[in-house]
Parts: structure tokens; sequence; C-alpha cells
């Protein structure tokens, strides 16, 4: 069975189920639930968190023997790839790339098919909308054991309910996703040094309020890092260009190509060959914490957090295999209302009119040390009340990045939790998805 992400989420589950079809799953939650046994589904495992992909004392559904894929057509027109849960998202642009065509899905090779149940950034995502919104239709387990396709047209409530509600619903052993025009597109990394700093900042806003808004093909994933060994602070940002045969970025994004770079290498790519570049240097088993916080766009706010994180982190310098990871993620209006086209989602962003940045922030170290941990919270809790003070800070949490303990699903506002209790009544009226799956972020 593949291994997780990070040491901070591995469980002790008392088996291991690896089925093989939804029949296989569809049984093993008749039997879960016939002897009150509590489960949990893996698929790429990446997550942090831990419980959202383990369980102790029950049964871990592993999807390793699940990893087929297939490029298919509807009724409607619509071109799909039939993907199921064990596959990694760069198994997944290996497949489609030679078919030119592209998902709106995850960026980095090693990260798994759960991303779409929680929001989910992508190449696509200024034009297309989250990764959830491109969920054509999944193929479900519900709480009773029912194998059901769930789509717009088919349980269209528990579809959106789905689309952010995570592990609260059901089991979904296939993902049909929506493709778009593909093949080889621009992109890269810009790598740069700590002298870099303020121009990375001055971009990574602009992208937030120029770039990201105004060209829609266009994505970056502004990060800074700092890496203990070297007492080194870098920025280390993704630059993607979404144009079929585009082998630069466009004159909008030209503030990337003109930082004074360590490395820089924008070329024509295949998306699965960025996948993969992107992910080059991340390790596995680890104790990672993180969290997530959102605020308007603001330059100087940019500014205040990641400076106080950096000096936070120099004085951990002593901790061993200890790490920082920063990242300022723009959402748009677009990208906040591009799934209403398609049965909407639970995120409750549907009224945005601002451009919001989502702020991750991450640390890693060889093990556990709760002192370093509770320190980290606590600067957290000082970063958001700074924002909340300047009149920044808004609610919601994006899923993805969020932490245990964080409560994502109330962050999605009153209506859309009331919505989602509404759909979980309907069609797990026992609760089962509630008490019986009880990792990851809950449905209260």
């Amino acid at each position: 069975m593949s291994s997780g992400v990070s040491s901070s989420a591995v469980l002790a589950p008392t088996c291991v189920f690896a089925p093989t079809t939804a029949d296989q799953v569809s049984f093993l939650v008749k039997t879960a639930v016939a002897n009150s046994c509590k489960f949990a589904a893996k698929g790429g495992g990446h997550s942090a968190v831990p419980g959202a992909a383990d369980v102790d004392n029950g049964i871990l559904i592993s999807f390793d023997n699940m990893k087929n894929i297939s490029l298919q057509t509807a009724s409607d027109g619509t071109k799909y790839a039939a993907v199921q849960p064990g596959l990694h998202w760069g198994d997944v642009y290996t497949y489609l790339d030679p078919l030119n065509v592209i998902p709106a899905v995850g960026r980095f090779y090693p990260v798994g098919t759960g991303l779409v149940l929680g929001a989910g950034f992508s190449f696509l995502g200024n034009e297309k909308g989250f990764a959830t919104d491109s969920v054509y239709s999944f193929e479900t387990v519900l709480a009773n054991g029912s194998i059901v396709t769930v789509s717009q047209t088919n349980a269209p409530d528990l579809f959106k309910a789905m689309k952010g509600g995570g592990n609260n619903f059901a089991i979904v052993t296939r993902y049909n996703l929506r493709v778009f025009p593909g093949g080889k597109i621009a992109g890269g990394m810009v790598i740069a040094a700590e002298d870099q700093t303020e121009k990375w900042l001055d971009l990574t806003y602009d992208y937030a309020t120029v770039q990201a808004v105004q060209e829609v093909k266009s994505h970056a994933l502004p990060a800074m890092a700092w890496v203990q060994a070297t007492d080194v602070a870098i920025s280390e940002t993704p630059v993607v260009y979404v144009v079929p045969g585009a082998t630069q970025l466009p004159a909008i994004m030209s503030g990337w190509n003109n930082m004074t770079a360590i490395s820089n290498t924008v070329r024509s790519v295949y998306p699965h060959e960025l996948a993969q570049e992107y992910a080059a240097g991340f390790s596995n088993g680890q104790f990672q914490e993180q969290r997530v916080f959102t605020i308007k766009a603001n330059r100087a706010e940019f500014a205040y957090i990641w400076y106080q994180f950096l000096a936070w982190a120099r004085a951990m310098k002593d901790v061993p295999g200890f790490n920082i990871l920063h990242c300022n993620m723009p959402v748009t209006p677009r990208m906040a209302t591009a799934g209403l086209a398609y049965g909407g989602n639970s995120l409750g962003l549907d009224s945005n009119k601002d451009v919001l940045s989502v702020i991750y922030l991450g640390i890693t170290m060889d093990t556990r040390d709760d002192s370093v941990v509770s320190s980290f919270r606590s600067l957290f809790t000082t970063l958001q009340s700074h924002s909340k003070s300047a009149n920044l800070l808004h609610p919601w949490l994006f899923w993805n990045y969020a932490g245990i303990g964080q409560d994502v699903i109330a962050s999605y506002g009153t209506a859309s939790v009331a919505n989602m209790k509404k759909v979980r009544t309907k069609y797990d009226p026992s609760g089962v998805f509630k008490t019986l799956v009880p990792g990851g972020f809950k449905l209260a």
C-alpha cells in the first residue's frame, strides 16, 4: 500500500481492504455499517490531516487496485476522463497528454484524486473555477451501500453538496472529469534568491489582482520557502500559460521572467512534466503541520505575513529537519463563481466580488515537537488577528490547505451548511459518514 506524504497523517487501522470494483466497496460499506465498524477511504493519501485518509481501529479502504482511466464522450457531447480513485494526478496527465486534452485538477504529480472533493486549485482555475467544479459526474457508494452516479441531472442536490463536502456524503469510486484542449503548453518554475523577495511580493500582488483577472489562461503558485540547513529563503513559483502550442508566458506575466532568477525553466512542456517538476524536492515521512486563512488581496499584508513567518522560523533553527513553506493563491471572482454553470458547489463563495488570497503556512520537521507546534499555532493566530484588525480577513477556509482543528465546513457560511445538512438527512439519514467515518473535516 502506498504511503502518505506526512507522518502526522499515519494512523493504525485494524485491517486494510483493497477493492477492485465499486461492488466490492459497496459490500464493505454494508458490512461496516451492519457491524458499527469505523472506516476510511484512501486514494493518493497526500493529506497531512490525521484521519482524512486513514483510521484508528477500523477498516482502511485502499484504492491501490483501482487505477483505471479512460477518455470518454457523454451523450451530450461532453468529453471527460473517467478516473478511478487510486490514481495520482501525474498518472492522469501522463495518460491524457498524448490525447491533447487537459483536466482541471491538481498540479503536483503525487497528489491524489480526493483533492476534488475539497475545492482544489488547478492550472485552469482562473478560467474554469475550482477543480471540484470540473466534475461531470461521480460514481459513488452511498451510506446504504447503493451505487449511484451523481450528476447535475441525477441527484443534483447531492452533486452540489459533494463538491466541497469531502468525505461527508459518499465514497467515490470513479471521478468523471471534464477535459479541455491540451497538449504542450508554456510553463516552468521561477526560483529566486532572498534578495528578490520584494520583487516577488510585487508580482504576487500583481498576479492576484491583474494577471489572474485579465488573463484567465495564466496560472501561478507564488511560494516562499526557508531551508534550515542553509538558512536561506527562496521564492519558488510555478508559472503556466495554458494555451496549447504556447512556448512562453504572455506579456502580462513578463514580470516573472524579469526577476533576477537562480533558475527559470519556462518552456514548451506537457502538463505531466510540470507536475513532476513541481513535486521534485518534496519528501515523504516527515511530520507536517499546516494552517490556512483567507484575506482580501493586499500587498502590505502579504509582506507582513511572510516576514513574520520567516523571522519565527529562523528562531527554530535548532529543531531537527525544520523547514517552512508559504503559498499565496488568489481566488478571483470568476474562479469563485465559474462552477455555477455546472451545478454549483458547497464552498459558499457564489456572491464573492473581491479578489481573495488563500494564505498557506506549513512546517515540516523530522519528528513532532509539541512545543514547536504550539508556537506555530500561536504565530498563526497572531497573523490571522493582524489581518482581521486591518479589515482584510475573510472567513472562508480552503479545504485542501487547512490543518487539523480548523472548521472548514463552517467557514462556508450558514446557508451552505444548512443545505449540506439537508442533503445528509436525505441520503445518509443514520449519519454513517458522520459517525463511522470520523476523520477529515466533518459536517457537524
